[in-house]
């Protein structure tokens, strides 16, 4: 939420020693770093290494987890996966 809007939501399932995020943001919030926000925000409140599986036509996505200091470590089923080890 940013003030009384809802700009998407992020997901964090626990795998292994690492969460696994997933993330989605409002058409009418894209473009605004809501996304970032939102998702860096997840991150730092599990303080622990994450993994997000991204496919490789969504740019938005590619390059946010790229801004987030994540780096890609495989490619795996059609999706590309990323990593952020704090």
């Amino acid at each position: 939420m940013e003030g009384n809007l809802a700009v998407g939501s992020v997901r964090a399932d626990r795998r292994g020693g690492h969460w696994l995020l997933s993330w989605t943001v409002a058409p009418e919030a894209r473009g605004q770093n809501a996304g970032f926000r939102m998702v860096g925000a997840m991150i730092r409140e599990l303080a622990a290494p994450v993994r997000a599986e991204i496919k490789p036509g969504n740019p938005a996505s590619l390059r946010m987890a790229e801004k987030l200091g994540m780096r890609r470590v495989a490619d795996e089923d059609g999706m590309t996966v990323w990593a952020l080890d704090p």
